[in-house]
């Protein structure tokens, strides 16, 4: 029986981000298709892929080796160029070019969940974030186990070394693909005991992550009877953070351990305001809101620009979509602006958003935002209208900002003294301060 022909748009960056329109038998593979259609300017390894696949209600990355079958007829697949860094990653060990000798019915997916702890940097050979997307998709030929289809896949870290979790239950690695169709699977990776350090009856146990190399420390719960014992070492590593402070102030010619603090890490140790500024503080605070569907578990931080306008980041957009999506687009997006109680819920002003009513956007993640309307104004105060405005962040004469928001959703904060690190430094500086 002949396959049938799929057709599906492919932004491409030959043409300045257009969509261009490919087709492909549904057994040939994303790749053959846009290696023909020549829609890329650089080798395909250099991207990363997301698209809608038959079996998920959001898009997903997919390996440039999925069966064209597994796509949804029209749907948009978003391209992502590779940085350098990334790319010599990839280098080391790059997408693999099987050929493909099945065709959809003789394949399943499976999908991995990269939202979560420890998210892509310790299961993954570069990382998704730029993607906002929840899930990676993996297409294993039915007999194979879960572990071969990992590894045939290319993009995992040392899939061996993973636990395999759906809805809190563990799932062997060498699974037969076919018995874990459309699965989606939180990962734990597996932390390899480096050495035990002994002081005294108290012992550290030091941790090592093969994944990613970073060395954590943890302590074990110690018995009753040893935590008499464990006293007197507690007291001698005071006395010796204590001692190399004083050191430290010594060295640096300071008098006070405040200056040290706010020499050495940037930060302030003087938390009063004048009370003209935080009066100034709290009527700016009325123009941020908090975003979020009804019902639905995630929220982000909104600006009110006009009485019909406000402004997010583009990755909250997106994440409030997909969550839409997922409930079959039945909830309401809504803002509320004096949500500043825990658990404040009964007393909200809300107003809900049109998620259609797009003004502008830019989705580059360095940007990162989008203007939507409302579909009913919320009136400003007259002295509160003068104050909602842009700023370019190059104009901050001292490096401090106050960020007002809903940090992880919660009631509303302010925070003050905040310092802008620019994009080109922050990496030398942090590496300067671990040091």
């Amino acid at each position: 029986m002949a396959s049938s022909e799929i057709i599906f748009d492919v932004a491409s960056d030959v043409n300045k981000r257009e969509m261009v329109q490919c087709s492909g038998q549904e057994n040939q593979t994303l790749r053959g298709v846009l290696e023909k259609h020549s829609v890329l300017a650089r080798p395909i390894e250099e991207y990363i892929f997301k698209a809608l696949v038959k079996t998920r209600s959001e898009q997903v990355v997919v390996n440039p080796n999925i069966l064209c079958g597994w796509l949804d007829k029209g749907a948009e697949i978003q391209t992502y160029r590779l940085t350098g860094t990334e790319k010599e990653t990839l280098s080391e060990a790059p997408i693999q070019k099987e050929s493909v000798s099945h065709d959809v019915s003789h394949q399943v997916l499976f999908f991995v969940n990269i939202d979560r702890p420890p998210k892509t940097r310790n299961i993954t050979r570069i990382s998704y974030d730029k993607c906002k997307t929840r899930y990676l998709c993996v297409s294993a030929v039915g007999d194979n186990t879960l572990l071969d289809a990992l590894k045939n896949d290319g993009r995992f870290l040392k899939p061996e070394a993973w636990k395999l979790k759906k809805n809190k239950s563990t799932v062997l690695l060498e699974a037969k693909a076919n018995s874990c169709k459309n699965y989606v699977f939180d990962v734990e990776v597996t932390v390899k005991r480096r050495r035990d350090e002994s002081i005294g009856r108290a012992q550290i146990k030091t941790e090592k992550c093969e994944e990613d190399g970073k060395v954590v420390s943890s302590s074990s719960p110690m018995p009753a009877e040893l935590t008499s014992l464990a006293r007197p070492l507690h007291e001698k590593i005071l006395e010796l953070a204590k001692s190399r402070a004083n050191e430290l102030l010594a060295k640096t010619k300071c008098r006070k351990l405040g200056t040290l603090i706010e020499k050495w890490f940037s930060k302030s140790v003087n938390l009063s305001k004048s009370a003209w500024l935080m009066e100034q503080l709290v009527m700016a605070s009325k123009s941020v809101g908090r975003i979020y569907p009804e019902p639905g578990s995630f929220s982000g931080t909104c600006f009110l620009m006009k009485e019909d306008v406000i402004l997010t980041n583009y990755h909250v957009f997106e994440d409030i979509k997909n969550e839409i999506a997922s409930c079959h687009g039945n909830q309401m997006v809504k803002v509320s602006f004096n949500h500043l109680h825990p658990n404040q819920s009964g007393d909200l002003e809300t107003v809900d958003v049109n998620m259609d009513d797009i003004r502008a956007h830019c989705p580059n993640e360095s940007l990162d935002y989008i203007f939507l309307g409302l579909k009913t104004k919320f009136t400003l105060q007259p002295e509160l209208s003068e104050r909602v405005s842009l700023v370019n962040p190059k104009n901050f004469s001292n490096n401090l900002l106050t960020i007002i928001g809903h940090p992880d959703g919660r009631e509303k904060h302010i925070d003050s003294d905040c310092h802008v690190i620019s994009q080109h430094i922050w990496r030398p500086e942090l590496l300067d301060r671990l040091q």
